[in-house]
């Protein structure tokens, strides 16, 4: 009896349909595939480089939902249209939401990622201390304290271009501590 995928005569046991694992991977996975079509319906192309098991993956060219441009990935949207689509997103999340999304620890740090993005990708500020004019590294700083605001805010709210500045590391502190 002949290997089913490819053709090598088999010793021993006669029940054997292949001569290993690989030829059987190989030959199932031509006669049943477990991909599906993706969302335009195309599948994913896998093309055999000569010598048996050197397989590589080729991606179908794939378009931005929103822009329309190529992408480099399986997703719906290209990197900058997706940052943009999550930041949309999560703005109109409650602080109270964000709290309890996850660790308490770390509800700051999620509302300081939100504003130093919408800082950075969409008001485009120059990357300047307000106060003293350094311009090496600044920090995001919220005028009015992010415990004053209420649970029921949002964070397009509490990070309103009107409640955030930009700060050096020492302006901020002393910023925090009421010396500025």
């Amino acid at each position: 009896m002949k290997c089913l995928n490819c053709g090598k005569e088999l010793e021993g046991r006669h029940q054997k349909k292949f001569c290993g694992s690989s030829c059987s991977a190989i030959y199932n996975n031509k006669k049943y595939p477990k991909r599906k079509p993706n969302k335009t319906g195309e599948y994913k192309v896998y093309s055999s480089k000569g010598r048996k098991n050197d397989q590589r993956r080729v991606y179908i060219k794939h378009h931005c939902i929103d822009c329309g441009g190529p992408l480099t990935r399986e997703a719906l949207r290209c990197a900058a249209c997706n940052q943009k689509y999550t930041f949309e997103r999560t703005s109109n999340k409650t602080l109270g939401e964000v709290i309890n999304a996850g660790s308490p620890n770390a509800y700051f740090a999620r509302v300081r990622k939100h504003a130093r993005v919408f800082v950075e990708d969409f008001l485009k500020w120059e990357k300047k201390c307000g106060k003293c004019g350094y311009d090496k590294y600044v920090e995001v700083c919220h005028i009015k304290p992010l415990r004053d605001f209420d649970e029921s805010a949002t964070l397009a709210e509490a990070n309103a271009p009107e409640n955030l500045m930009l700060l050096c590391p020492n302006c901020h502190w002393e910023f925090d501590h009421g010396l500025i």
